[in-house]
């Protein structure tokens, strides 16, 4: 395979351009990861405070007023009907006692393993991968005399989590693919411009023959390296 020879104004501007997407990659990619980690956070905090206040009012009322109309049930313990949400409320025994579906996903898939570590006490967050759209949700037990009286599940949507990642994916693929376009053009000509010299010196010292060995080359009083050179 033959060798490429590209002048060194080329190579200047290519490593220019390599560091540069480097640094934008590693940078982009961190303030992806605490973006995406911040918004799961927020949403986490959501749908937990949503369980705290249901596992409150569940406690309070002994379960009474959970299991007949759902949904106003919800409305009068959060103060409005959940948007783009998945609750349900399960027993000890694992039986479902109430259930609000607000997703285009009639079927919610649960898994057991979860459920076994409610009943163990643990407060459980997942994502529900199986579902569409996914699923973040939490699983948290509900105690009563340190007895777990029922659990309940609350799961939001993904979808807009998913879109917002997605977009500002998009924004960082842009921003990068233009930075380093800029940056290889402007470093082309500013590394031509540094170049320049060394060309003129080449130039010259090609005239340069036994003939007249009196021609000097002009370094216009430059004190740098090419002046030294």
């Amino acid at each position: 395979m033959p060798k490429i020879n590209l002048p060194i104004k080329w190579k200047l501007t290519l490593w220019y351009g390599g560091i540069l997407a480097l640094i934008l990659v590693i940078f982009s990619g961190g303030i992806y990861i605490y973006f995406m980690n911040s918004l799961q956070r927020s949403m986490d905090t959501k749908i937990k405070s949503i369980a705290d206040v249901l596992a409150s009012s569940i406690t309070d009322t002994h379960g009474q007023s959970v299991f007949g109309n759902f949904e106003r049930y919800l409305e009068n313990v959060l103060g409005r009907k959940p948007k783009g949400k998945f609750i349900q409320i399960i027993d000890a025994s694992g039986k479902i006692g109430a259930r609000l579906n607000d997703l285009e996903e009639e079927a919610v898939p649960v898994s057991f393993v979860t459920l076994e570590k409610a009943l163990r006490g643990e407060i459980v967050y997942e994502t529900v991968e199986t579902a569409r759209p996914r699923l973040r949700m939490i699983t948290m037990p509900i105690q009563e005399n340190r007895k777990i009286i029922s659990i309940v599940q609350v799961g939001s949507s993904l979808e807009e989590f998913e879109d917002t990642m997605k977009r500002l994916l998009i924004i960082m693929i842009i921003s990068i693919i233009t930075s380093i376009s800029v940056t290889i053009v402007v470093g082309y000509f500013m590394a031509k411009k540094t170049m320049k010299p060394v060309d003129q010196i080449r130039r010259a010292a090609v005239k340069i023959s036994s003939s007249n060995l009196d021609e000097r080359i002009d370094i216009k009083g430059r004190k740098d390296e090419l002046g030294r050179l």
